[in-house]
């Protein structure tokens, strides 16, 4: 056998199953679930280390979505996207999406310009426990051009609305609910929001359990006092 023959032997084509000519989605979408296609050995133990290693950093990356304790993903929008989150257009007249916030907060986060008379609405739903209590904080701000202002803002937590800032001028700040009542093993909070001449922008959503959790009275007996001779 030649030398050439010798070292091509080493380099054998490798063989390609049906599915993976046709590249699945799952397989386009995690490249390296493809070592499922080989059947050379050392080829296949390398794509299984790369595969761990595209996991481990699949499990990074989500966890980077949401911070110690926050049970909202992607409360930041610091993905440039509503990744996590549920988007509801307004039927006529929708404005929103993800962008830079005006300073002084200066960061990404969510807008919403829609500029009839219904709102844009984002949700999340997460798991909760029933009859325990949580604290809601999120950061708002209104630019509003027009006088008299044409805007609109409001915040429910398991469909109760906790917060609600009509045609205002609010200015900016960190709005923070607590011992908010979650009645389910799953809670929704929903952020509703429009505004004509600008846009109402909101960021840094948080939802937390209750440090300080409100506490239930215990009812007291009440004897009845014996009756009077």
């Amino acid at each position: 056998m030649s030398a050439f023959a010798e070292i091509s032997s080493h380099f054998r084509p490798r063989r390609q199953t049906h599915l993976c000519n046709r590249r699945s989605h799952i397989g386009s979408f995690y490249p390296c679930l493809n070592f499922l296609c080989s059947y050379d050995l050392v080829s296949t133990r390398t794509s299984i280390a790369k595969c761990l290693l595209t996991v481990g950093l699949l499990l990074v990356a989500t966890a980077a979505l949401t911070s110690a304790g926050n049970l909202i993903i992607n409360g930041d929008f610091e993905t440039d996207t509503f990744a996590g989150w549920t988007t509801i257009p307004a039927p006529v007249g929708s404005d929103f999406g993800v962008g830079p916030v005006p300073p002084a907060h200066d960061t990404l986060g969510a807008f919403f310009g829609a500029f009839e008379a219904d709102f844009d609405s984002i949700s999340q739903t997460f798991v909760t426990t029933p009859g325990a209590f949580y604290d809601l904080s999120f950061f708002y701000q209104v630019v509003e051009l027009a006088s008299p202002p044409n805007n609109g803002f409001r915040v429910l937590f398991n469909n109760v609305v906790v917060f609600e800032n009509l045609n205002a001028i609010s200015g900016f700040g960190t709005f923070t609910f607590n011992n908010l009542l979650a009645t389910g093993g799953v809670t929704t909070v929903e952020f509703q929001g429009r505004n004509v001449s600008n846009f109402d922008y909101l960021d840094d959503v948080s939802v937390t359990a209750s440090l300080t959790p409100r506490l239930t009275p215990t009812p007291r007996p009440h004897p009845t006092p014996p009756p009077r001779p």
